[in-house]
Formats: C-alpha cells, structure tokens, sequence
C-alpha cells in the first residue's frame, strides 16, 4: 500500500524530531564509524559499489540505508533509550510498513534495529518481520574513547583496517578520529559513496589505514629478501609501502624504479637504505 498523507505527516514528523536528538545522532554517529570500520575492510577493492544515507525521508526505517553489491539494502533504525520494546513509538508497525513498502519495490533488503539498552526485550524480533529483520545490540557511550576501550567488536573492527599489524592504542586513535573526520565533511544526507568517503579517510589518516584503492603493488622475492635481511618489517597497501625498524617507520609510493634504485645500492644495513625509503 503507498504512503497515504497521515503517514507522510507522520514521517516528516518522524524525521524533524530524528535531526533534532542530539544524543540520538552521537550514538547513530559512533554505529556508522563502526559500520565504516566494517565495510573498508570488506569493501576495500570495489569501494564504489557501496552507498551511505542517513534521516531518510519518507521512509519507516530511516536512520542509516547501506547498499552494497547487488543493490542489497539494508535499513536501520537506532535506539538509545531504555526499556524500549517492539511496542514503544509505533517501532513495530515502522518495521511491518517498511518491509511492505520493500516488498512491493521488489527490493532486496533487509531491516535491522540497533538498540543500546541490554536488557532490552527487543532481541527477540516478532514474528511477523522475522523473515526480514535482525535486532543487533550496540552499546551507548558518552565518548568514543569509551566505545573504543569498552566495546570488543569496535575496537576489533579498527585495528582490521590499521597498516601495521601491532599498531599502538595512539595509532587506532587516529584511525577512528579520520573516520570521523571524515564522517563530518560528507553530505550523509544524500547518496554518498564508500569511495568518496574512503578518500577522505585517506587524507585525515595517511599511514595509518589500509585502504587499497589502487591496484596492491607487488615486490619482487629478491628486494623482500633484501629488506627482511636488514631487518625491516613492511606491508603492503594499495601503491605504497608502509615499513619499520626499531624505532623507525615510514611509508612511500612503491615503483618499479624504486626497487631497481634499491636493488643497485645493494644495502647491508639500515643505514645504508634509509635514503631510499623517503
């Protein structure tokens, strides 16, 4: 059934009041950085392909639309509120709506509701959308440092986009502060790419973040034997080459001349190398 005009008052009502929670929107903030976190990792080859909105209008299930691969959509709705139910502000009927609208769109969708409050009932989804939703908890923070510390998945999800493997507390910091960074300079309100976003990501936090936007570079056996027998530890994203010894670190756009300039100097020591990888 379309939107008749009571229920498109009662959206755009829906709507205004979603703008206007502030507490609402940082913990709808913190869950789209986490999400952010997610899709890089997944989407890190073919970030084009996924789209981002937020406050949705006309739509039951508004807060966060992530379509991935395949126009796959999924809508979310987020709670922070306490004791809260299926039955709490028309939540259950927002859901029911939603699922008919897709439905007769012949989307491919799914609908998922975020809610804070552990002890919450809402776990458990009615029946009549179970076929199409999930309910996921996501715990409310007064800061992201908080969320980062006490909150195992968020903080798992940001070191599996960190170039080094054993990055400290201080490096992830700045991961999550680019995404959140980057988060505040995009227009969410429209129909906004994991690609253009991951490009700010990589201006706020070059160094820090794997993001393979460009074809990986490869190093040929003999230059890797090379730098492991100096003792450099290095990893490759996208173009560059991120590497490290003691104390030192850095990264460089890796070329084909680079490699052969290394392979000629014929290194044996650090010292003799760190030229080279400026």
């Amino acid at each position: 059934m379309p939107i008749t005009p009571a229920e498109r008052k009662y959206l755009k009502n829906k709507h205004k009041g979603g703008k206007s929670n502030a507490k609402g929107n940082q913990y709808e903030e913190y869950y789209a950085i986490y999400q952010l976190a997610l899709l890089f990792g997944k989407y890190r080859f073919t970030p084009s392909n996924v789209y981002l909105s937020t406050q949705l209008p006309e739509t039951f299930v508004d807060d966060l639309l992530i379509v991935q691969e395949g126009s796959h959509k999924t809508y979310h709705q987020l709670k922070d509120l306490k004791n809260i139910t299926w039955n709490s502000n028309k939540l259950k009927y927002d859901f029911e709506r939603q699922r008919d609208i897709s439905m007769e769109n012949e989307e491919r969708f799914a609908l998922k509701l975020v809610y804070s409050d552990s002890t919450s009932s809402v776990d458990t989804v009615p029946e009549s959308i179970s076929d199409c939703t999930i309910a996921e908890h996501f715990p409310s923070h007064s800061s992201i440092q908080s969320l980062y510390f006490d909150f195992k998945p968020f903080r798992e999800a940001i070191k599996s986009i960190a170039v080094a493997q054993h990055s400290t507390d201080n490096d992830l910091t700045g991961i999550y502060g680019a995404l959140i960074g980057a988060w505040h300079t995009v227009n969410t309100q429209s129909h906004v790419s994991l690609e253009e976003i991951l490009e700010k990501v990589n201006n706020i936090g070059k160094g820090l973040i794997m993001l393979d936007v460009y074809p990986m570079i490869a190093i040929s056996e003999d230059c890797s034997a090379l730098l492991h027998q100096i003792g450099i530890q290095y990893q490759v994203s996208g173009s560059s080459l991120y590497w490290s010894y003691r104390s030192f670190s850095g990264y460089l756009p890796w070329t084909k001349e680079k490699e052969e300039r290394i392979m000629a100097a014929s290194p044996k020591e650090f010292k003799d190398i760190i030229d080279l990888l400026n």
